[in-house]
């Protein structure tokens, strides 16, 4: 943001010194340097601003060199505003002091005040809306004040020059944009200023002011608006400007400064409107100021000062911890680095000559000593096959990388950036949101970064690192972030409640559905009035003392209405006599209710499981007890079998209510206990035997919570997003699930375990052999320790519905499942299976009976059931039957494991009990074998599409395939990002590669897809633009000579012109960069016109080669030349052999013509 030049390192030679609050350094760099390789300097403060070189009479330093004196605005309050002071010394460069400021400067100059005596600097400081100007004196300790003046401008600037004349400075300040000069007198005994006058130079607003000498008298340039004139003035003897003479630009261009050279000479700088300097012409004075010429000046476009040297601790690309040290910049092409046994390091240079031609002209380039610590690095080209450039502009040495992840850009789910070093030891970083703040420590490898408020606005970052042993800092970054979506939308855990919304509550959007994992959803929780947070809630009823979330199936006060719905319902559940009017659990839509109806085996030989439980008030048995887990193995629910008056089953049953629906798990799983009592047969006793089973969670019909954002404070949208859910909720109809649990799922949920595992396996998720366990909420470890099963993530479930190739593109889940539940309860290649399933529920069943009360008079003989018997768990050994299966034909042996294979007594020996015949269980064994061919993974297809106007207008990309178009979405059902890096043009063609079966995606136009890849086949061609009308393309024009420029010029010298360089694709601002084609003319051709009968021919001689690139517009003038041209869509035909022409009927009356050079569209 700043630039100064003195001799700060050496005698007589200048140094460039930059700055700015980014870079977090000055840079000192030699202007006469082949290569750019500056050297830096780190102030004691954040940020420096502004900066100047002036010889500072400080104890130590070296008097024939200039100090330096920045000033800093990036420290943290109340210290933000700092004056660093830095002295040159015999060899370096020393930080001298601080002095805090106060106010902030934004702007400080050597500057003298009589002729002869010692510099000062002076400083610019904001003070309340006004800026106080100050000279303070370099040569006294302390820089005391000489002089000052109060309330200037706000944006106020100044040139100085003894213009009167004589040996003291005459001020002149001014503030661009505005008219008018403000002049000051120093006095010649003090050198105090004076008052400042007003001075009227012209109506017209002031761009700048420079100062020029015509070898007697200093005068001053003022130029005015945009740079579309300038005016020369004196002062004379009372202050008052007098006019000298007048400067104007080239048409098409405007002023952009004056460099005053020397006495009797100045360069006036000049180029189109939003450019950069294109030429310098040379005045001189004698008698008045005259031009001598113009000068082309190279362009300072994108490519000037890009990195191509890169200098590390380590090798890169093969060390992820390698340090970046140093970054270089050496024209045009870098190779073949070399870092030799002295630590000097050299490089290879070539320069580009032309597209055909490429590189070219390579030498040795020694770049001088390598930095300490280097020892590898990396050019553009480092390999035949690989070549790398960098985005970055050159920063000289890097004393601490730092970066942020996730990096810069749109996001569809909550983040918490975290900043990352490659090594943590002696590093410390810092970071903050708006430069007003404080910095914050931030804790490497451990902290992350919460966004500031909440996801409805975008928010920016501001970090950087630093090193505590040498006090060197990294460059201060800036990472701006935003979310996707309208304000407000963004749900990035899928559990029904706004990221905004769990923010202002204090929840985690990330956690998932349950943050205080107490049983009750977080929207449950918002919605019912209970704190999501706090997983020991306790509600007070009048000294009664009820737990949250209360019990689904207990009544305390027995009055028809569960704790739970009367703690909803808001009635007391300790009085009988209150009670909610309505049930309040019919309202809510991000649920659905489950019924369950657990069916035992009775025990006897070929029956199927048709013996029910009991109802909670049976005054001899017991109800069952029902439990409901999610993926994780939480409890999520618990009930009892009961009888129901609106009954879906016959009584009694289990009732779900309000079962969460994140639709992302996909599965609940419910579960009996070991043991439970059943229907009895004929009298006899009976147990039930351990039943546990997945449901597919439904897929909802779940319109969003209508809450437009309305740019109220985080508190208030929550609270407005609050009140609608309660409304919305209001109104809708749950969906309920029916399902008769037995041994059927059972088998379902082990068959599932079993082919999960196997494909994770198959795709390197997992690499352990031991068998899948959704069940871990009952799965017991055994006596030696050793597990013998493996519980997976839900991430790592999820991740079998991701694509991998052609050959596995992934499984739905639930899809998968349902093929297993079908099959477990009445498939063909499951009935083998099923029958062992079927006996080995069966056999446990008749040989539980322990009570002695139950087994009084009877018969063994007659009824077997009554062998008290302790059979292993049936669930635990139909998993171990299923995981023991083999898989591919070879393998099928016909021999299934069973309990008490191994010799155990009859009593608890299955093998020794079943029914089945040798043919069963070899169909038994082989029934997975046939099950894998039943099995379908997901269909994808490939789509072609194109990017049009209105692609991205919504918040889910929808891109033209021909016909009503493609909703695109991700795995989540979340709207499908694009990577943020660059953007899509309309007319961009892309492949899309997507899965086409998705049901449960959001409704809208189009078709719904869930996206696997995107492939950009085609960008739409470039668009050439050439609004001067030069026939070069603009962006080329930018890119290589920093805007407007005459296109038969020649900026490199190298005998082409601007124009056929543009052409050629080579580059114009380097003259060993050239067309292969001979020069073309440095001017538009001449036009031959000849006349045949009433035919009129133009006949221009331009080369044939750039026909299909270039053409010649014909513009017409009828009359006089008073009026303007009109042109044609008539142009000059290529004939080749370097002619071009077109014939067309002679006009009637007087005509003029004349052509356009044009670049074809």
């Amino acid at each position: 943001s700043d630039l100064a030049v003195g001799q700060v390192r050496s005698a007589g030679r200048l140094d460039l010194v930059f700055t700015s609050p980014f870079a977090n350094q000055i840079f000192l760099i030699d202007p006469n340097a082949a290569f750019s390789r500056p050297e830096q300097v780190t102030p004691n403060g954040l940020g420096p601003t502004v900066i100047s070189a002036v010889d500072l009479n400080q104890t130590g330093n070296d008097p024939t060199l200039d100090d330096l004196i920045t000033f800093t605005a990036w420290n943290s309050p109340p210290n933000e505003d700092t004056l660093n002071l830095f002295l040159s010394l015999p060899g370096s460069i020393a930080v001298s002091g601080d002095v805090k400021t106060g106010d902030p400067i934004h702007h400080t100059a050597r500057v003298l005040l009589k002729t002869g005596f010692a510099e000062n600097f002076s400083t610019s400081q904001l003070v309340g809306g006004t800026t106080t100007f100050r000279i303070l004196d370099s040569q006294t300790a302390g820089f005391p004040v000489k002089t000052s003046l109060a309330g200037l401008p706000a944006d106020v600037d100044y040139v100085s020059a003894p213009f009167l004349g004589g040996a003291n400075f005459q001020f002149l300040f001014f503030e661009p944009g505005m008219a008018g000069l403000l002049y000051s007198n120093s006095d010649p005994a003090t050198g105090a200023l004076s008052a400042v006058a007003a001075r009227t130079v012209g109506l017209d607003p002031i761009r700048s002011v420079h100062v020029i000498n015509d070898g007697t008298n200093f005068q001053f340039v003022v130029i005015y608006n945009d740079g579309e004139y300038a005016n020369i003035y004196a002062l004379n003897a009372s202050g008052l400007p007098v006019l000298e003479g007048s400067l104007n630009p080239p048409a098409g261009k405007l002023l952009k400064g004056i460099l005053g050279s020397s006495a009797r000479n100045f360069h006036l700088l000049h180029g189109a409107s939003g450019q950069s300097s294109s030429a310098s012409v040379h005045y001189s004075h004698s008698g008045s100021w005259t031009p001598q010429g113009a000068t082309p000046m190279p362009g300072v476009g994108a490519a000037a000062g890009i990195s191509n040297v890169f200098l590390y601790d380590k090798e890169p690309l093969v060390n992820p911890d390698a340090k970046l040290i140093e970054t270089i910049q050496v024209p045009d092409w870098t190779s073949a680095l070399v870092i030799d046994g002295g630590g000097n390091v050299s490089v290879m240079t070539e320069t580009f000559s032309t597209p055909t031609g490429g590189l070219g002209g390579g030498s040795m380039v020694a770049l001088g000593a390598k930095p300490t610590g280097a020892t590898f690095g990396l050019t553009n080209q480092n390999f035949d096959e690989v070549a790398l450039t960098s985005g970055e502009g050159n920063l000289g040495l890097i004393p601490v990388q730092i970066s942020i992840t996730p990096p810069a850009g749109t996001y569809s789910r909550y983040i918490t950036p975290e900043l990352t070093v490659p090594s943590t030891a002696g590093i410390d970083a810092y970071y903050r949101f708006d430069t007003s703040e404080a910095w914050t420590a931030f804790a490497l490898g451990s902290d992350t970064i919460p966004p500031p408020g909440n996801t409805l606005t975008p928010f920016s970052i501001f970090y950087y690192a630093e090193d505590t042993a040498t006090g060197q800092r990294s460059p201060i970054y800036r990472a701006d972030y935003s979310f996707s979506g309208e304000p407000g939308s963004l749900d990035s855990d899928g559990d029904g409640v706004p990221d905004h919304v769990e923010l202002n509550a204090g929840l985690d959007p990330l956690l998932g559905a349950d943050s205080d994992e107490d049983g009750l959803s977080d929207l449950d929780e918002l919605l019912y009035g209970s704190d999501p947070t706090n997983g020991g809630e306790m509600a007070n009823y009048g000294g009664n003392v009820l737990a949250l979330p209360p019990s689904r199936t207990n009544d305390e006060d027995g009055d028809g209405f569960s704790d739970f719905t009367e703690w909803v319902g808001g009635s007391d559940p300790f009085d009988p006599a209150s009670t909610p009017a309505s049930d309040p659990l019919r309202e809510l839509q991000n649920v659905f209710d489950l019924n369950i109806i657990p069916q035992s085996q009775s025990g006897n030989t070929g029956d199927r499981p048709d013996r029910n439980s009991y109802e909670v008030s049976h005054t001899t048995y017991s109800s069952t007890d029902l439990r409901l887990h999610d993926l994780h193995g939480d409890l999520i629910h618990h009930t009892q079998t009961d009888n129901h008056a609106a009954a879906v089953f016959p009584n009694p049953y289990g009732e779900f209510l309000a079962t969460p629906a994140t639709g992302r798990d996909l599965f609940v799983i419910y579960s009996t206990p070991a043991a439970f009592d059943m229907d009895q047969d004929d009298g006899f006793p009976g147990w039930g035997r351990e039943l546990i089973g997945l449901v597919p969670i439904p897929s909802l019909d779940l319109t969003p919570v209508s809450s437009p954002y309305g740019g109220a404070d985080e508190a208030t949208e929550a609270a407005n997003w609050l009140a609608a859910a309660v409304a919305h909720y209001g109104v809708q109809t749950r969906t309920t699930v029916n399902a008769q649990g037995n041994f059927y799922d059972a088998l379902a949920l082990v068959l599932f375990e079993r082919i999960v595992g196997d494909l994770l396996r198959d795709r390197g998720t997992l690499s352990s052999a031991l068998p899948v366990s959704l069940t871990g909420f009952r799965d017991t470890i055994p006596p030696d320790g050793d597990a013998d099963s493996q519980e997976v993530t839900m991430e790592q479930l999820l991740s079998l519905q991701t694509y991998v190739d052609a050959e596995d593109p992934g499984w739905l889940l639930q899809d998968l499942f349902q093929t297993l539940s079908d099959e477990a309860r009445s498939g063909t290649e499951l009935n083998a299976l099923r029958k062992l399933a079927n006996e080995i529920y069966r056999i446990s069943a008749s040989r539980t009976y322990t009570d002695p009360e139950l087994l009084k008079g009877i018969d063994p003989a007659l009824h077997p059931e009554s062998d008290p018997g302790l059979f292993p768990s049936p669930y635990e050994t139909l998993r171990s039957v299923v995981h023991s299966l083999p898989s591919v034909v070879g393998d099928v042996d016909g021999l299934i494991p069973l309990p008490g294979d191994s010799g155990d007594g009859p009593a608890t020996s299955y093998s020794a009990e079943h029914t089945l015949s040798v043919s069963d269980l070899q169909d038994a064994d082989e029934a997975l074998v046939n099950l894998l061919t039943l099995l379908s993974q997901r269909t994808t297809q490939t789509y072609s599409a194109t990017v049009d106007a209105t692609s991205f207008s919504s918040r889910v990309p929808l891109l033209n395939d021909g016909g009503t178009g493609l909703r695109l979405y991700d795995v989540n059902g979340d709207p499908f990002d694009f990577p943020q890096t660059f953007d899509l043009p309309v007319g961009t063609e892309l492949e899309i590669l997507a899965f086409d079966d998705r049901t449960n995606l959001p409704a809208g136009a189009g078709i719904g897809i869930e996206v696997i890849s995107a492939t950009i086949t085609s960008f739409p061609a470039p668009i050439v633009t050439d609004e001067n009308l030069n026939a070069i393309d603009d962006a080329f024009e930018l890119y290589f000579l920093g805007g407007n420029t005459n296109p038969f010029n020649d900026a490199d010298g190298d005998g082409f012109s601007n124009l056929q360089e543009s052409l050629e694709g080579t580059h114009p601002a380097n003259p060993a960069s050239t067309p292969e084609a001979p020069p073309m003319p440095m001017e538009i051709p001449a036009v031959k016109i000849s006349r045949s009968g009433d035919n009129l021919t133009f006949e221009l001689e331009f080369p044939s080669l750039y026909g299909d690139q270039l053409y010649f517009l014909l513009q017409t003038q009828a009359g006089t030349l008073s009026s303007p041209f009109v042109e044609s869509t008539d142009s000059a035909t290529n004939e080749g052999a370097n002619i071009y022409s077109l014939t067309l009927p002679a006009p009637a009356g007087k005509s003029f013509f004349r052509f356009r050079l044009a670049l074809r569209p």
